[in-house]
């Protein structure tokens, strides 16, 4: 009997982790408890003042269920509040709600779904990727491909919640354009250029915690 608990062991202590791996590898990571945590910075580029003002969108919910052996397989829905949204300077402040940039009294709701990370690569702790989905602005539906790094930090949500989970980090620095994104200027902000800096700073988490992670960049330290 020894010499097949020794012939099996083996066998096990590699097939095991290969069904847990699987098992676990889809994760449900959940913003809404962490808005406070959560923001979109824009910056716009204008030929008065300082020449750049810059906004922030602070009300941020959403869930992503990330896939870490399979990145290309990590979908979600992200939610920002276009009413949320404030800048430093009073007119852009005002202009940016009406109908020719966001209205948002009508269309309140900005919406990415996730489809795809790809192009992914690990640095260290970091994976980089292409966030590839669907932007929902008032009534344009944009395809976008947007770089961004996730950081993932096992069993620290306690640290900030009280409750047992991970958290992913997720950040990311991008153009885009207001042509693009069917944002035209107002009269009041012709002087406004069309390029648009994001600055994405998101924070999610899960609701349990990995017993293991699957790449070694995740290992807990020795």
């Amino acid at each position: 009997m020894k010499i097949i608990i020794n012939k099996i062991l083996p066998i096990l202590v590699f097939i095991f982790p290969s069904i847990t791996g699987a098992a676990w590898d889809l994760q449900k990571f959940d913003l809404t408890p962490f808005q406070s945590n959560n923001r979109l910075e824009i910056d716009l580029k204008t030929t008065f003042g300082s020449g750049n003002v810059r906004g922030v969108i602070t009300k941020v919910k959403g869930n992503i269920i990330c896939s870490f052996q399979q990145p290309d397989k990590t979908q979600g829905l992200i939610n920002m509040d276009a009413n949320s949204i404030r800048f430093g300077y009073g007119k852009i402040n005002k202009d940016a709600h009406n109908i020719p940039w966001l209205h948002s009294l009508k269309f309140p709701n900005i919406s990415f779904k996730l489809n795809s990370l790809e192009n992914f690569v690990w640095k260290n702790e970091v994976l980089q990727a292409n966030a590839s989905g669907l932007l929902s602005i008032k009534q344009s539906r944009i395809s976008l491909s947007l770089p961004v790094t996730l950081h993932y930090a096992r069993k620290e949500r306690k640290k900030y919640d009280g409750k047992s989970g991970d958290l992913i980090f997720i950040r990311g620095n991008f153009p885009l354009s207001r042509e693009i994104l069917s944002i035209n200027p107002s009269k009041g902000l012709e002087s406004v250029g069309d390029q648009v800096m994001v600055r994405l700073n998101l924070m999610a988490g899960s609701g349990r915690v990995r017993p293991f992670l699957p790449c070694r960049t995740f290992d807990s330290p020795r």
